[in-house]
């Protein structure tokens, strides 16, 4: 109790205190301490203003004085002025996008319109890549946040470095990473700047660039510098090498192979292809060389063994040592390895130009006198060997022709020289052979994929059946097989409705807004299917009715076409559809929504889905827009069917097949709304392996719908007639629809009727 009434009273005197002599000793301390840290704050907000003062004396001297007048305002604060000035100066909303956009492009063109020659260059290249990267992705524009596009500019940059070889085997390895959108632009640039730091500089070379890899006597740059040297040396009469050799006083080293005046590298006898044309061999001398290396005399086997290891080393790049022990097996022999490096083989090219293919991690055996290529390496790079009749090549993963396998000595041979046959002399070989030879090889057969189709946004609009305007911009991601030439209309220029005449006639409609029914959301591929009738006019081969079943999950759709709507007709075409699903894609649905037709007219349809355990979602009476998913898709169909007639100007009662080719189209026409991915993607990649990339459709085969075709006659086919060499051997018809990406479905007018053609 006392210690508390203590207490208090000091807590009284220090309240009751006029003057620092009032307080108790407790509270002078705490006056003391409390002081002590005012003095420290005060002088840490003096020394802040008087730097504020210097910064803004600063920005008033460097600022533009009508600027300045305008924008600062001294009852302001420092923040005031230069939020002011951002607001003034700062690029806003569109502005900065297309300055992003540009400088974005314009960056990545530089290396394909200039190489970059040097480390340096490029490692300044990549530091304001990364900048411009950040900025676009800033802005969010969309070649710049996804994976598969940033990284296929960026290798495509970087294939004019000296990092050509690295980046061309990175992008092998990283393709599945950018694929699904993972690879992070941090990663990619560590992985660069590694390699840059790993690589080293190139070097200039006067006449031919590094050459092959190859376990035998000569470099490029003997082949090169010294070429006419040993010509020089075994002329008997040169006068002024020997009033050289006077004033030297000292002769050259003799060559302990044959004993003649010249270096043991320079020597003809044991590097024959130093050899001169006109060089005359001596069977005394040879005879001599052969006995010296068998005895070893002098040690010139293992002074020739040496000069051959240097001359290998020269050959790889990168070379480091191998650990001690590393040995290769060679039958029953250790064969050790002698190091690690990189190393670049020339393969014929399909024209016979020389193609190159570096190897990473070589190892080295200077005691082995032939090369091998691990073919299952090659095989987890992507390459694969093409054996099929009349060809003998290595292909990439997409077909596409790599280089030429020659068959020799019943071995199969990627680059054959002979045991002293220099790089340099291989290289001017092939490339003399660019203009005389004719191309062996084509990159695309009947064999191979078909070569991706070109052409520009208005050509590929037509193509896909008039598809909405910013479809285009993905089609090349989302679809194999399409090049589309320039780049793809933005903004006012883009294909819109408006621009397309055959659009604006075609899908002129109503806003309808349609909301969509419970647990569509959830629902996988296959699991809801909508049903919808349309009646039309009477068409080709009697058809009245179309019926379009839509997968909601996906928007993947059907078409059956029918001459009458009846309850077994509908019953059989159901049966069939669900048959399908079943068989092809181990799929059972689940749910089926559709208007009241089936309901109150065709009941018997109606129990039998049931009986299949299916649930029956029939919409509200006089309510088809409670059918929304499948009334939208068979709309879009609609519309998509007449605007292709109009464009190529068919008659109407062809319906039946321009909405099965609308339907075909529709399936591979990436939509916004589903993340810029084809119904045919979505659906096909619910039964496939993850990253599989079969499952986006292959478009190589499309063409302008309604354009001209010529197809060849049944005799022609059938090799009829043959004696009839003047006989037309096509008709010409238009194309109307595909059947896969190998038929296609072509009218003839003059008969009336659809044929199917393949190719």
């Amino acid at each position: 109790m006392d210690e508390d009434y203590r207490a208090r009273e000091d807590d009284d005197a220090a309240i009751l205190a006029q003057d620092v002599a009032d307080l108790s000793e407790k509270g002078l301390r705490v006056y003391n301490a409390l002081w002590t840290n005012y003095e420290h704050l005060s002088k840490r907000h003096e020394a802040l203003k008087k730097k504020v003062s210097v910064l803004q004396d600063w920005i008033i001297e460097t600022v533009d004085q009508p600027l300045a007048r305008h924008n600062f305002n001294e009852e302001e604060s420092l923040a005031d002025w230069i939020k002011s000035i951002h607001e003034e100066f700062s690029l806003v909303g569109e502005e900065r996008r297309d300055k992003a956009r540009r400088e974005y492009r314009e960056h990545l063109a530089k290396p394909h319109r200039s190489r970059l020659a040097t480390l340096k260059s490029t490692r300044e290249w990549i530091t304001i890549w990364r900048d411009a990267i950040n900025e676009a992705r800033d802005v969010d524009l969309q070649e710049a946040k996804e994976a598969d596009l940033w990284f296929k500019d960026l290798v495509a940059a970087l294939r004019a470095s000296p990092l050509e070889s690295w980046i061309n085997a990175y992008a092998v390895s990283q393709r599945s990473s950018a694929q699904v959108n993972t690879l992070k632009v941090g990663e990619a640039l560590a992985a660069i700047r590694l390699a840059i730091s790993e690589h080293p500089e190139p070097t200039k070379r006067p006449r031919v660039t590094h050459g092959a890899f190859f376990t035998a006597e000569g470099t490029e740059e003997d082949a090169d510098s010294d070429k006419d040297t040993p010509r020089k040396e075994h002329k008997r009469k040169q006068p002024p090498k020997k009033k050289q050799r006077r004033e030297g006083g000292d002769r050259p080293a003799e060559c302990p192979a044959c004993q003649r005046s010249h270096p043991l590298d320079k020597c003809f006898h044991v590097f024959p292809h130093l050899r001169p044309a006109n060089f005359k061999i001596s069977q005394r001398t040879t005879d001599l060389v052969r006995q010296r290396i068998d005895d070893n005399a002098d040690g010139v086997a293992d002074k020739i063994k040496k000069i051959k290891m240097e001359k290998d080393t020269k050959r790889m790049k990168s070379l480091r040592a191998a650990p001690i022990g590393d040995f290769l097996w060679s039958g029953t022999t250790q064969v050790p390895i002698d190091g690690y490096g990189e190393a670049r083989i020339i393969l014929k090219s399909g024209d016979g130009s020389p193609t190159y293919l570096t190897l990473y991690n070589v190892a080295l055996c200077t005691a082995l006198t032939t090369n091998l290529v691990s073919f299952s390496k090659l095989r987890k790079r992507g390459y694969w060997w093409d054996t099929k009749p009349g060809n003998n090549c290595l292909r990439r993963a997409d077909g596409s022709y790599l280089g030429e396998v020659e068959e020799i000595n019943g071995q199969q041979v990627l680059e054959y020289r002979t045991s002293y046959e220099p790089a340099a002399t291989v290289r001017a070989a092939l490339i003399a052979e660019v203009s005389s030879k004719p191309r062996q090889r084509k990159q695309h057969t009947s064999w191979t994929h078909r070569r991706p189709l070109k052409g520009d946004s208005l050509t590929w609009h037509r193509r896909l059946g008039h598809p909405g305007p910013e479809v285009l911009r993905y089609l090349t991601t989302a679809s194999r097989g399409v090049r589309i030439k320039g780049d793809t209309p933005q903004g006012p220029q883009r294909i819109t409705t408006v621009n397309c005449d055959a659009c604006g006639t075609a899908k002129a409609h109503r806003l309808i807004r349609r909301a969509p029914r419970e647990a569509t959301a959830r629902a996988r591929p296959g699991d809801r299917i909508a049903i919808d009738f349309h009646p039309l006019t009477l068409g080709y081969a009697g058809y009245t009715s179309v019926c379009i079943l839509t997968d909601r999950a996906s928007g993947y759709s059907w078409d059956y076409y029918l001459t009458e709507r009846s309850t077994p007709t509908l019953r059989s075409m159901i049966q069939s559809f669900l048959r399908m699903l079943e068989v092809q894609y181990s799929i059972k649905v689940k749910v089926i929504e559709c208007d009241n037709e089936i309901i109150e007219i065709h009941t018997r349809v109606a129990d039998d889905i049931r009986e299949r355990g299916i649930i029956c979602e029939p919409s509200a009476p006089n309510t088809q827009a409670q059918n929304g998913g499948a009334e939208r898709v068979a709309a879009v169909i609609i519309e998509k069917s007449r605007a292709m007639r109009i464009a190529a100007k068919l008659p109407a009662y062809l319906w039946p097949e321009i909405m099965k080719a609308a339907t075909y189209l529709y399936n591979r026409t990436p939509s916004l709304r589903r993340d810029r991915k084809t119904p045919y993607e979505i659906f096909h990649s619910a039964s496939r392996e993850p990253g599989d990339p079969t499952a986006k459709p292959d478009l190589a085969h499309l063409r302008s719908y309604g354009c001209k075709a010529f197809a060849l006659t049944a005799d022609t086919q059938l090799r009829r007639k043959r004696l009839q060499k003047q006989a037309p051997r096509a008709w010409i018809g238009f194309l109307i629809g595909y059947t896969s990406s190998n038929s296609f479905r072509i009218w003839n007018p003059l008969q009336k009727e659809i044929l199917t053609m393949r190719d």
